[in-house]
């Protein structure tokens, strides 16, 4: 089985301090042009896949680059963790592997505001969402779920303790 590497981040909305919980706002991006295979689930965390000789950091800096045209230095970017799970690649239905690390990050209310109306080929809407608005929601690509609650989990890590 063929195995894929990619990045997600988790960009909490918070002027004050990272808050790791229910009440986090936290930027979804909602996809480009609309494919069939997706219509589901427009609504995603931004991130994408690392390219050759990138490390997870630099596919992360360049994704929120790509998607939300703005970047985190490497020491604001936090690793939370991976998920892995497989899927059925629509164009081929050939079974993957993927693997996904996590990253956190937080931007003022202000930043938010300045990045909000960016449009680009891979990003049609740029939202904040609270987590707790999250649980029913439809429009989340799969696994989305799965990843915010690795990032709630994550703050009784002794890692997060200390940083």
């Amino acid at each position: 089985m063929k195995t894929v590497n990619g990045v997600l981040c988790i960009i909490e909305v918070n002027d004050e301090q990272r808050t790791f919980d229910n009440n986090s706002n936290i930027i979804l991006t909602k996809n480009g042009e609309p494919k069939e295979w997706k219509k589901t689930w427009q609504l995603q965390l931004p991130g994408g896949g690392i390219e050759w000789e990138e490390t997870y950091i630099e596919c992360a800096q360049r994704e929120l680059l790509d998607e939300l045209n703005f970047s985190l230095p490497a020491d604001k970017l936090l690793y939370i963790g991976d998920d892995t799970f497989d899927i059925i690649w629509y164009q081929t239905s050939e079974k993957i592997k993927v693997i996904v690390h996590l990253l956190y990050g937080c931007i003022s209310f202000e930043k938010f505001e300045s990045i909000k109306s960016y449009r680009s080929s891979e990003t049609q809407d740029i939202i904040m969402k609270q987590i707790s608005e999250l649980s029913n929601n439809e429009h989340l690509r799969p696994w989305t779920l799965s990843h915010i609650h690795k990032y709630l989990n994550y703050k009784t890590d002794k890692q997060w303790e200390s940083s």
